[in-house]
């Protein structure tokens, strides 16, 4: 067994039931570090709701994808396909920043597209619906 050095050496040594130690000193700081931070932009801008729909090649739904509206600074929650392939997304979108949609299956993005806050439309309705995506094309 090797002897470490002095200046290895910062105290006892720590217990498996120490962990409390961990969570408190660490864990919940950075997760509070992490929550309470976030994009200024996504702050101050009005929330979206965004709708769409994911297809095959063989213009059929596709459940289970991923999809995102992710920009520079921020990406929303993740929403996940429904059994006919729709999804919807609440977006804090700022009109000067560039939006992606993100459609991922698993790991693998599959579908990354500019979305143009002209496309949502410029009337008052709380919900935009997206043309349908096609993944495969």
């Amino acid at each position: 067994m090797t002897k470490l050095s002095p200046a290895f050496v910062t105290g006892p040594p720590r217990r498996i039931g120490d962990a409390g130690f961990l969570w408190l000193h660490w864990i919940i700081p950075l997760v509070l570090f992490f929550a309470t931070t976030g994009s200024p932009q996504a702050a101050n801008a009005e929330e979206e709701t965004i709708q769409g729909q994911i297809l095959n090649r063989a213009d059929q739904p596709l459940p289970g994808c991923i999809v995102f509206i992710a920009s520079a600074e921020y990406r929303t929650p993740p929403a996940i396909t429904d059994s006919s392939g729709d999804f919807q997304i609440i977006a804090p979108l700022a009109g000067t920043e560039e939006y992606f949609v993100e459609v991922y299956w698993g790991r693998r993005l599959m579908y990354r597209k500019p979305l143009r806050i002209s496309e949502l439309g410029q009337d008052q309705s709380p919900v935009h619906k997206l043309p349908a995506i096609m993944l495969g094309r």
